[in-house]
């Protein structure tokens, strides 16, 4: 992740939201049974919607995430540091 705060989490991360996803499951379940009675070509459909838009909140967050850490830079609340150090600090 860009930011600076490594435990910094995506927005709309399940974890982060247990309650709703225990509320949902009915809403979930009833959702997969309907996609089950949609013939092959729907269900491809359907499937490449869902791709395209998971694809777009995913670019999303990447985009939310590189504004925060460019606020953060720009704060003076992340250091300088060269490619090397960067690459030592993540395989640490």
């Amino acid at each position: 992740m860009l930011a600076c705060d490594p435990n910094l989490g995506y927005p709309g991360r399940m974890d982060s939201y247990s309650g709703l996803a225990m509320n949902q499951s009915v809403a979930f379940d009833d959702v997969l049974d309907a996609a089950e009675r949609l013939d092959a070509d729907a269900q491809a459909e359907l499937v490449a919607i869902l791709s395209r838009r998971l694809a777009e909140r995913g670019r999303q967050r990447v985009m939310e995430a590189v504004a925060q850490a460019r606020q953060e830079f720009a704060a003076g609340q992340c250091p300088t540091m060269t490619a090397a150090e960067i690459v030592r600090e993540a395989l640490a």
